[in-house]
């Protein structure tokens, strides 16, 4: 019976109808939706909780941030107010009486009284006796605000201009001895609260810093007062505790994991024992944000570090509150829904294996009947692929299993003939190949290979190469003894690569050499080229030139340059690369005159050129060699020989490249004039 009279029962058919007899699509779609279902809810419940916790950081951050500005705000006042009292002592003294201020004395340790401290020996009590009796009238105004500030103030002081301070604090013990007689200095003159006060001519807070008396970080409010000409007199001064401050305004130790502070305006962290020093020295913290903060902000971010910084300004001064939170602490409760989650997910994982599992035992034995004629097809092919085209794949169904051994059958005919055509493919291809190796060294031979190339000269070294991008090149390099006192070098390079470049660059060569020969100038050798090169040259290529003719008595040297690198110099003890406004390249416009210039090179002196294969060689990450690079390998080859330097600069060169593919002909050509 031929297969093509049974009924056809594709494979899509026989695997659609296995299917359908299986209930395991239902389970598994219910399971993926359920599955996906729960992840979108895990997500969106994590953007939610997310954009609720920055809000309330931002509403928490700007709310302390008046706190803390009402607090530091009421200091302010309290000073400013003090100056004021003080302005009005010094512009009507008469309608005050004189109070005795004593020195600090001992018994008076742990209660608040006022006391005088000199700034040195050199001011004596007797010369400011009244001004300082004057002054005694503050008593009645710092003792309120101590009443009411009591735990955050620890001390209220004057520091006049005149050399002496009137203090309001409870610290007369701390000086041992003191005797209540004898006088206690202190030069105060260069405190920062001082300097601070005195310059700003305004009410204003000092950074933090660490208390004398060993209470711990402290700041002080300072405000300078003026008498009634507006002349300085001092600074009126209040010292507060930051423990005090941070517990009463910034304290946020009942929210779990978070931790606050104040930002002053050199970035330092002010808080009774902060985490940072500095917030330059928080690990958890961007620059970027760091930047925002230390220039009054106003947001909540989240840092790279997954913490959370909410912060805002405080308006009565230039600091700014911070608080940081990190990310986990915030999305605990979204972990303790994605644990659920994951244990769902994986309850329907574990179901779905199970169904999977008696789904596989159904399936097997069906399977063991489908591929039986695939198995047949496998080992036919095998045969095939080991080189037997004759032989032929059975068709065993009539389905697409069949379709694919017919589709063999027909590739394994394709593949004979394939080989075949190949077979000839290949044998031209190595004649070709033969051809270019014959080319390339006749290519090689043309250019002067001996060393030293002058032999009887001793008065001069000469040596160059070319290396080709491909198996020929469109670079050249030549030299001429013209007379016996005048040597002809050139090095060009001829737009393109391979063989349209290769004899491009032969047909140079030879213009170049059968003119020099003539005893022509630089200019006319290239003139006379030039337009030889222009006739017929419809495929466009071009040549850039560097020729120069040196009379190697006087060492003048007469060159011209068609588009060409600029040559490496040496003399003097320094390498430098030979300017000059190039001419446009030879073979690109008939007709063109060419510059000629002259320099006069000494003994000693050494002249490389090159072409650009040495400045734009490139190396794996796409960076060119370049004339900084080709400078740098040029030094210390001062004293070695023509084909040593040309070896050195080549092995810079590979060094630089290193396995990247040479994309262009390297070729290099060394005059030394010998001393």
């Amino acid at each position: 019976m031929d297969i093509s009279e049974k009924k056809r029962k594709t494979i899509r058919h026989k695997v659609n109808f296995m299917v359908l007899k299986i209930t395991m699509t239902s389970l598994l779609l219910t399971s993926l939706i359920g599955v996906f279902s729960m992840l979108r809810i895990q997500k969106k419940s994590k953007i939610a909780l997310l954009n609720q916790t920055v809000q309330k950081l931002h509403a928490f951050s700007e709310g302390k941030a008046k706190l803390a500005d009402s607090e530091l705000g009421k200091f302010l006042d309290c000073t400013t107010q003090f100056s004021d009292y003080i302005h009005d002592i010094y512009t009507n003294p008469s309608q005050f009486k004189e109070k005795e201020v004593l020195p600090p004395d001992a018994k008076n340790g742990g209660t608040w009284v006022l006391q005088r401290t000199f700034a040195s020996k050199k001011n004596k009590y007797i010369d400011v006796k009244r001004e300082l009796n004057l002054l005694g009238n503050v008593e009645q105004i710092f003792k309120p605000i101590i009443h009411t500030y009591n735990d955050k103030i620890l001390s209220i002081y004057i520091a006049t201009e005149n050399g002496f301070m009137v203090s309001y604090d409870p610290n007369s013990d701390n000086d041992k001895a003191n005797d209540g007689i004898a006088e206690v200095y202190y030069d105060y003159f260069d405190s920062p609260w001082y300097v601070l006060a005195k310059n700003a001519g305004k009410t204003c807070f000092t950074d933090v810093y660490s208390d004398s008396f060993e209470h711990g970080l402290m700041i002080s409010c300072a405000s300078p007062f003026y008498d009634a000409n507006n002349k300085f007199k001092g600074v009126v001064c209040m010292d507060v505790l930051i423990s005090d401050l941070y517990n009463a305004t910034v304290d946020v130790s009942d929210i779990e994991g978070a931790y606050a502070f104040l930002i002053d305006t050199k970035g330092n962290a002010i808080s009774p024992d902060p985490v940072v020093a500095s917030v330059y020295d928080d690990e958890s913290l961007d620059d970027s944000i760091r930047d925002k903060m230390l220039h009054k902000g106003n947001a909540v971010e989240l840092t790279s570090h997954d913490v959370y910084y909410a912060y805002s300004p405080l308006q009565s001064t230039d600091w700014e509150f911070c608080i940081c939170i990190p990310q986990k602490t915030v999305l605990e409760p979204v972990a303790d829904m994605a644990r659920h989650i994951r244990f769902a997910i994986i309850f329907f994982a574990f179901l779905m294996l199970s169904i999977i599992a008696i789904v596989s035992a159904v399936v097997q034995s069906f399977a063991q009947t489908l591929t039986r004629p695939i198995e047949a097809l496998v080992e036919d092919v095998e045969i095939i692929s080991k080189g037997n085209f004759e032989r032929r794949a059975r068709a065993f169904e009539n389905d697409e299993i069949g379709d694919l051994a017919s589709c063999v059958n027909a590739m394994s005919v394709s593949l004979q003939k394939y080989i075949a055509d190949l077979t000839a493919v290949t044998a031209e291809k190595e004649r070709i190949g033969a051809e270019l190796n014959v080319a390339t060294k006749i290519q090689a031979d043309m250019l002067p290979q001996i060393y030293p190339a002058f032999p009887d000269h001793k008065e001069f070294d000469l040596f160059g190469t070319m290396d080709p991008a491909k198996e020929v090149g469109g670079d050249l390099y030549d030299y001429l003894l013209l007379d016996d006192d005048h040597l002809m070098i050139v090095v060009g390079d001829v737009s393109g690569k391979g063989v349209p470049a290769a004899l491009f660059m032969v047909i140079a060569k030879t213009l170049l050499e059968t003119h020099s020969i003539q005893r022509l100038s630089p200019s006319e050798i290239f003139q006379r080229t030039n337009n030889e090169l222009c006739k017929g040259n419809e495929t466009g290529l071009f040549v850039t030139c560097w020729l120069g003719i040196v009379t190697l008595s006087t060492g003048e040297l007469r060159f011209v340059n068609a588009g060409h690198p600029f040559p490496v110099l040496y003399h003097n003890g320094e390498f430098t690369f030979v300017k000059t406004k190039p001419n446009f390249v030879l073979g690109g416009m008939e007709g063109l005159p060419f510059t000629e210039h002259t320099i006069t090179l000494e003994k000693g002196d050494r002249l490389l050129v090159y072409t650009d294969g040495v400045t734009e060689a490139t190396d794996a990450n796409e960076k060119l060699f370049g004339d900084d690079r080709l400078m740098a390998a040029m030094k210390g080859t001062e004293k070695l020989t023509a084909p040593e330097t040309c070896k050195a600069l080549r092995k810079s060169i590979d060094a630089f490249v290193g396995d990247a593919e040479q994309f262009d002909d390297i070729t290099m050509l060394q005059l030394i004039l010998k001393e």
